[in-house]
C-alpha cells in the first residue's frame, strides 16, 4: 500500500504541538500549501544555482553540521580520535604546501571541469593543505625509527599493502620511487615547489621524533607521490560529491563528505584537527 507520513509542528519551546502535518509519498509539496490565506507552497523549487546561492548565504558550507549529525546521530562508521592527538593548524608553521593554482589544475585533472567556489578557495585550499600536512606527521612516527631499508620503511607506512586496488597498495610503491613519472594522473604543475615546501615541512615537523625523515626530505619525491596520491583521490571523490548534489562549483563540504564516505582515506588524514567539527567529543 501506500506510505503515510505525519509530523508535527512544535512551539519555539519545543514543549507542545501546535500543528500537524499528514502527507504521502507522492505529496508534492512544491504545489502544496496550508489553507491559509497569504501562506505560499510548503516547498519552493530552486535551480541548483539557487539552492547553492541559498547554502553559501546561509553559511552552511562547511559540511560540519553533516558531520555532528552522522557522530551524534549514529552514521558514523570510521573511527575517532582522541581529541588529545589531533594535529595543526599548520598554515603558519610552514603548512602551506600547495597553492590555490596548483589545486585548481590538479581538480580539473581529477574531475574535468570541476571548479572550486571562489569565495571559498581559500579556506578549500587551507583544508587540503591541512590534511596533507596532518598525514605526513601521522605517517612519519617514531614507529619507523626501528626500519632499516626503504622496504621496511614503506611496508610500516602502509601496512595493507597488499591488498588489491587499496589506497596503500598504490602508495607502497611511491615510497621505494624517486620519480614522479608513473604518478596514476597527469601531474599540471612543476612540482619543484612542492618538493621543497614538503621537504622544509618535513625538517620542521618530523625529524624530531622520526629518523627517517630526513632521509625523506633529501628525496622528497618519494612522499610527494604518496600526497598528490591521495590529493588526486580525495580531488575525485569531492567532484563525485559535487555532482550528486548538483552543485555547480566544489565547496568544503564536499571534501569532509567523501573522506567521511571513504575509511581508507579517513584513517589517512584522521588526525586533522581543521578537519573535525570544533564541538565533536572524539574517543
Amino acid at each position: 500500500g501506500e506510505y503515510m507520513f505525519g509530523r508535527f509542528g512544535l512551539t519555539s519551546d519545543r514543549k507542545a504541538a501546535h500543528s500537524f502535518l499528514f502527507f504521502t509519498a507522492n505529496t508534492n509539496f512544491t504545489r502544496t500549501s496550508i489553507s491559509t490565506e497569504g501562506v505560499e507552497a510548503l516547498s519552493i523549487p530552486l535551480t541548483a544555482e539557487e539552492r547553492h546561492a541559498k547554502r553559501l548565504a546561509s553559511g552552511e558550507y562547511s559540511g560540519m553540521t553533516e558531520m555532528k549529525r552522522m557522530i551524534t546521530q549514529g552514521g558514523w562508521t570510521g573511527n575517532l580520535v582522541p581529541a588529545e592527538t589531533l594535529t595543526g593548524p599548520f598554515r603558519s608553521q610552514g603548512g602551506e604546501l600547495l597553492s590555490s593554482e596548483e589545486v585548481s589544475k590538479f581538480l580539473d585533472v581529477c574531475h574535468e571541469g570541476a571548479k572550486i567556489e571562489p569565495v571559498l578557495m581559500e579556506e578549500s585550499v587551507g583544508l587540503l593543505n591541512e590534511l596533507m600536512c596532518s598525514m605526513l606527521v601521522g605517517l612519519f612516527s617514531p614507529e619507523l625509527n626501528e626500519c632499516e631499508t626503504w622496504e621496511d620503511l614503506a611496508s610500516k607506512m602502509f601496512p595493507n599493502h597488499s591488498k588489491k586496488n587499496s589506497v596503500a597498495g598504490f602508495c607502497h610503491p611511491k615510497i621505494l620511487s624517486t620519480s614522479l613519472e608513473e604518478a596514476e594522473r597527469p601531474i599540471p604543475f612543476d612540482t619543484q615547489r612542492l618538493c621543497e615546501n614538503t621537504a622544509a615541512f618535513l625538517r620542521r615537523h618530523c625529524t624530531g621524533g622520526c629518523s627517517w625523515a630526513e632521509g625523506v626530505a633529501s628525496e622528497p619525491k618519494r612522499i610527494v607521490g604518496v600526497m598528490l596520491f591521495v590529493l588526486g583521490e580525495i580531488l575525485e571523490l569531492s567532484g563525485n560529491c559535487m555532482r550528486d548534489f548538483s552543485r555547480p562549483v566544489m565547496m568544503p563540504v564536499d571534501i569532509r563528505m567523501s573522506i567521511c564516505n571513504d575509511n581508507e582515506l579517513l584513517l589517512l588524514v584522521k588526525s586533522c584537527r581543521s578537519f573535525w567539527p570544533p564541538s565533536t567529543e572524539t574517543a
